[in-house]
């Protein structure tokens, strides 16, 4: 799973190999309300 991942532009956590984030688009901002 971790090559499939990686070779479509998808990069695993360091210390979590199941966990992937997308490096193709920019992060977005937390938000912070009550709800």
């Amino acid at each position: 799973m971790k090559e499939v991942m990686e070779s479509v532009g998808f990069l695993a956590y360091k210390n979590e190999w199941w966990h992937f984030y997308d490096v193709s688009t920019e992060p977005t901002p937390f938000m912070d309300f009550q709800i």
